[in-house]
């Protein structure tokens, strides 16, 4: 689906990334990110670092621990995911720019995840005479 610029939208540096990159590559990082962020929120919840922020995955983890933590957070992907694809239908434009942030958001919470993984892990284990 080819969306031209209008003449306006064109002076902009940035104004090519919305077309630039395809939908399939953007969805591709969407799910690598989302995928790096579960395995480090196990690690973390494992360890008992973190407790899960979502009430919906804090249930399934308290009640099914990992395998329905898992599910539950692919099936959330997978939604997210379908409905940017219905999205694209209708506006390829509006689903790069919802792709793109959902990115932003995503690659933010997975560092979040990794920087406490590490801070915890450089700590001196405290032992008790």
């Amino acid at each position: 689906m080819k969306t031209d610029l209008s003449p306006r939208e064109k002076q902009y540096f940035w104004s090519g990334w919305l077309e630039s990159h395809s939908l399939m590559l953007l969805i591709t990082t969407f799910s690598l990110l989302s995928l790096a962020d579960l395995l480090a929120t196990i690690r973390l919840l494992y360890a008992e670092i973190i407790t899960e922020g979502n009430a919906l995955a804090e249930y399934m983890w308290l009640l099914y621990r990992p395998w329905g933590f898992i599910i539950y957070k692919v099936a959330l992907v997978a939604f997210i995911i379908m409905s940017i694809l219905l999205v694209y239908q209708r506006n390829a434009r509006l689903a790069r720019i919802v792709l793109y942030g959902a990115i932003l958001l995503m690659g933010a919470v997975t560092l979040r995840h990794i920087a406490i993984f590490c801070v915890v892990a450089s700590m001196p284990v405290m032992r008790v005479h």
